[in-house]
């Protein structure tokens, strides 16, 4: 029988093979020094992915005006959004502050009348982008349409689409038809 290594997570690793011996000199998570126990805790956390031992992380406060208006500018700086995709962003943003918030705090009253309030500043944050021509539904959906047609896309394929991001059918319906009106007075 061949010697195998002292750990017990590598008893079946065979003494005569360097390279499975050079994969396996990571301190032992089974089986830590009795000295360790805390560090080797950290380290199963840590390389293990389990968040178990993790302190909640703190909610903050609650989402105003000017926090999601910059969520919202940063959003469309990276990304071409519908009204509602970006009005859904925010809502998801505002949901996961409630939830950490109330992992924290156990005044639900207070935690549910401020994402109320954050809601409406949602609402508010929306409406002012749309109106600053920051968020426009049917140059999203020419663009998109663009796009989708460019790739083989039917025109009602293209329609449910756009039905999924949220823009209005007949918004919809203008885009695919202008764009093909453009192709055939192209050709």
């Amino acid at each position: 029988m061949l010697p195998t290594l002292r750990h017990s997570y590598q008893n079946v690793i065979p003494a005569d093979r360097p390279a499975l011996q050079a994969i396996t000199r990571l301190p032992s998570v089974a089986n830590p020094p009795p000295h360790d126990r805390e560090g080797a805790r950290a380290l199963a956390t840590c390389h293990l992915g389990r968040m178990a031992h993790r302190l909640p992380r703190p909610a903050g406060p609650a989402p105003d005006v000017p926090t999601l208006h910059d969520s919202a500018l940063a959003y469309l700086a990276r990304y071409a959004a519908t009204e509602a995709g970006l009005r859904g962003m925010l809502e998801r943003r505002v949901e996961r502050w409630k939830r950490l918030a109330q992992q924290n705090e156990p005044d639900a009253e207070g935690i549910a009348a401020q994402a109320a309030a954050a809601r409406n500043a949602v609402r508010e944050v929306v409406a002012r982008l749309v109106a600053a021509g920051a968020v426009d539904d049917a140059a999203y959906a020419e663009s998109r349409a663009r796009s989708l047609m460019r790739t083989g896309r039917s025109r009602r394929a293209v329609a449910a689409y756009l039905a999924a991001k949220g823009v209005d059918p007949e918004t919809a319906a203008t885009a695919t038809l202008a764009l093909e009106q453009s192709e055939l007075a192209a050709a």
